[in-house]
């Protein structure tokens, strides 16, 4: 199976979050995340120094987390 990468410019904040849904969508992230198994998430975090472009940065796990609850991925209780 080949990659596929979804990408638009650089954006923060309600607009990224919306964005982000958007590209991973078009990413077709729900072709190859089951819906029916466990997924987790990685946050890279630098805690010493900050690495603008390796860092996960809050507006981007949120958007990821509002995309994964929109489209009915659940999380066990």
């Amino acid at each position: 199976m080949k990659s596929k990468v979804a990408i638009s410019q650089d954006v923060a904040g309600d607009r990224a979050r919306r964005l982000i849904h958007r590209l991973m969508n078009l990413a077709g992230y729900q072709d190859v995340i089951a819906k029916d198994k466990d997924n987790a998430l990685k946050v890279n975090i630098s805690w010493h120094f900050f690495y603008p472009a390796s860092s996960t940065t809050p507006w981007q796990l949120e958007g990821v987390i509002r995309a994964l609850k929109t489209d009915s991925y659940t999380t066990r209780t």
